[in-house]
């Protein structure tokens, strides 16, 4: 039996999406959050994109689209950890995740096998 090569996108999105984990992290403590329910949410987005990425067979339009999303929680977050302390971060923490799930609830609900399957009836009696 053939092994099959690693996979560079889905290695790169899961690279992405765990310094994305993690650069939340920094935002957190740096705005002297503890261990709450509070960590819990923003952290969602996260696991469930590397939830997605479990199988080492993901297609490449997961890979790239988490690629996509949790590099952009990555320049969220990072702008939060180089910027000045403002009142409104907070609300970054509280919308960014939010949007971030949508996208990668997005990009999951959208890439999987019968949302494909469905695309390429639609399209194959456009050419």
């Amino acid at each position: 039996m053939q092994s099959r090569p690693p996979n560079p996108r889905r290695r790169l999105a899961i690279g992405i999406t765990i310094l994305g984990a993690l650069i939340f992290l920094v935002v957190h403590v740096r705005h002297g959050g503890g261990i709450d329910a509070l960590l819990v949410w923003p952290l969602t987005p996260f696991a469930l994109a590397l939830f997605a990425l479990r199988s080492p067979n993901v297609n490449t339009a997961r890979s790239v689209g988490i690629s996509l999303v949790s590099g952009l929680a990555v320049v969220a977050y990072g702008d939060l950890v180089l910027a000045r302390r403002t009142s409104t971060d907070v609300l970054n923490i509280i919308f960014i995740p939010l949007w971030h799930l949508l996208a990668c609830l997005l990009v999951v609900g959208l890439t999987t096998k019968p949302v494909a399957k469905l695309w390429s009836r639609l399209t194959s009696g456009c050419s």
